[in-house]
C-alpha cells in the first residue's frame, strides 16, 4: 500500500521497518502545501544527498528502491510480510529486555546528537504550515475547492507521473 506524506513521518520514526513489495513510499506535498514535520528521519534513513532527492521533487520510491537507498531495513514479497516481521520480533526477542532497552537507548541518543531531531522536527512543523500559506498552497486550496481534492492531487501529480498518475 501507500505510504505517504504524514504517513512517512509515523513510519520513518519507528525502529526498524521490514515493507511489503507493493508499497510505495514518497512526500508528494514537498510538490506544493507540504513540508515533513520530521524531516530529520529522512536525511537519518537516506543521507543527505538522497533526502535532498525525495524531498526536492516528492518523487515516490518503490518498495524495492526505498530499502536499496536505506530508508528501511528491508522489503519482502507481500505474502511474506507478516512472517518476516514476526521472525525478526521473535528473534529480537531472545535477548533481554534489560539490554534491548540499553541498546535502543544508546543508539537513538547518537541520532539525537548527530541529527538534532527536537530542531528538525520544529523546523519541519513550521514550515509545513508556512507551506500552506504561501501563495502556491492557497492557489493549491482554491483550486481543490474549485475541482476537489482528488483532482487538484492529480494535477499536482501529473507532470511527474506518479503516485495516482503512474501506470498500474
Amino acid at each position: 500500500g501507500w505510504c505517504i506524506a504524514g504517513g512517512t513521518d509515523m513510519v520513518l520514526n519507528v525502529d526498524l521497518i521490514v515493507a511489503a513489495e507493493s508499497a510505495r513510499f514518497g512526500y508528494p506535498p514537498a510538490r506544493v502545501w507540504g513540508v515533513p514535520e520530521a524531516p530529520w528521519v529522512w536525511v537519518a534513513r537516506l543521507g543527505l544527498e538522497r533526502a535532498k532527492r525525495y524531498l526536492f521533487t516528492g518523487d515516490e520510491l518503490t518498495a524495492r528502491e526505498a530499502a536499496d537507498a536505506g530508508m528501511f531495513l528491508e522489503c519482502v514479497p507481500d505474502d511474506a510480510l507478516d512472517a518476516r516481521a514476526v521472525a525478526l520480533a521473535d528473534r529480537m526477542a531472545l535477548l533481554p529486555l534489560n539490554q534491548l532497552q540499553m541498546m535502543k537507548w544508546m543508539l537513538n541518543d547518537v541520532a539525537r546528537h548527530q541529527y538534532q531531531p527536537d530542531t528538525s522536527r520544529l523546523l519541519g512543523f513550521i514550515f509545513d504550515g508556512v507551506a500552506r500559506h504561501t501563495q502556491e498552497g492557497l492557489d493549491f486550496v482554491e483550486r481543490a475547492q474549485e475541482v476537489g481534492w482528488r483532482e487538484v492531487i492529480r494535477e499536482r501529480d501529473r507532470p511527474f507521473g506518479d503516485y495516482g498518475e503512474r501506470d498500474r
